[in-house]
């Protein structure tokens, strides 16, 4: 498996081509060995635009896209729940006891992974190795993972947070109506 096939640089493309090719290695003054393998790449995508540009070799591109697949980033995953709930067993696997509480969940399925599966391995491993005990909550995720609510005005749309002062009023608007057993032109009157 290489993983980021995208930043070799062209003198490693070359031998990577031939090996792909040749089915030999070689190390620089011995003779070739030959290899019998089937590769696995991975790249963070922009294969095409690096061809263009010549900073990647366009035989070895076409030579890789043997059968490629498309992966969405994680952010537009619509399975991220189950699979942050996947991963995270994976990392936890030698701390059996360790939990995920439904806060920490919610801030880990709002948060958009700019660094997609490496970012959220190496968040849940830091959290892991940093716990104070077996269930994790919003004090073990790092403050660039959190993202704030916006604040609304008017009528908030579903997950969107109130400010203190939209609280107050809500609730003493809902105290008025409730009072005035729901008549709102009362209430609108007082």
């Amino acid at each position: 498996f290489l993983d980021d096939v995208g930043e070799l640089p062209l003198s490693l493309q070359a031998r990577l081509l031939r090996l792909i090719e040749e089915r030999e290695v070689a190390r620089p003054g011995e003779p070739a060995l030959r290899v019998d393998v089937r590769l696995v790449t991975a790249t963070r995508g922009g294969l095409q635009e690096k061809v263009l540009r010549g900073e990647f070799r366009e035989d070895l591109f076409y030579r890789l896209q043997g059968l490629a697949l498309t992966l969405p980033p994680l952010r537009e995953r619509k399975d991220k729940a189950a699979l942050i709930r996947l991963v995270f067993t994976q990392e936890s696997a030698t701390s059996p006891s360790v939990t995920l509480g439904d806060d920490l969940m919610d801030a880990l399925h709002a948060y958009t992974w700019p660094g997609n599966l490496r970012e959220l391995r190496n968040i849940l491993r830091g959290m892991i190795a940093m716990r104070s005990d077996d269930r994790l909550d919003m004090r073990a995720l790092p403050p660039e993972c959190i993202v704030p609510e916006p604040e609304c005005s008017g009528d908030p749309p579903p997950g969107c947070a109130l400010n203190p002062l939209q609280k107050a009023e809500r609730s003493a608007l809902q105290r008025e109506i409730e009072h005035n057993r729901g008549n709102i032109s009362r209430v609108a009157q007082q």
